[in-house]
């Protein structure tokens, strides 16, 4: 994990480069604990059909996981998707009032991708 002391953010990986075949991989648990905020950042290195992502939420980190609702999105839709023609491009989903244990979840799609989580430090506590 990476600390940037002067801004309080902290960058975890959050879904280790993927082979996406078909949708199903699921990404590492991020934990929320004392964090303001967390944006999950997907980069996508080659597509070869459209691939589509979600954010999940548990209070564990091994199990229990649920689809975030659509009104704990940041822009209402809890499924992101890169085109079959976006190479090498990125695309970002942002929960709020979420529970402890955040992951990425690909949905569908073939290609590779990779994914990274800003987590913005609560400064009071």
């Amino acid at each position: 994990m990476r600390k940037d002391l002067q801004f309080g953010t902290s960058v975890v990986e959050s879904l280790p480069t993927t082979v996406v075949a078909g949708g199903g991989d699921n990404g590492v648990a991020v934990d929320s604990l004392r964090k303001y905020a967390v944006k999950h950042i997907i980069h996508v290195e080659a597509v070869t059909t459209t691939i589509t992502v979600k954010l999940q939420e548990s209070d564990a980190s091994g199990s229990g996981y649920t689809d975030v609702a659509a009104d704990q999105i940041v822009g209402g839709v809890n499924l992101v998707s890169v085109a079959d023609t976006a190479d090498n491009s990125a695309v970002q989903i942002c929960g709020f009032n979420l529970k402890r244990y955040q992951r990425i979840v690909t949905v569908a799609g073939a290609g590779t991708c990779h994914a990274v989580a800003v987590l913005a430090d609560n400064l009071s506590s």
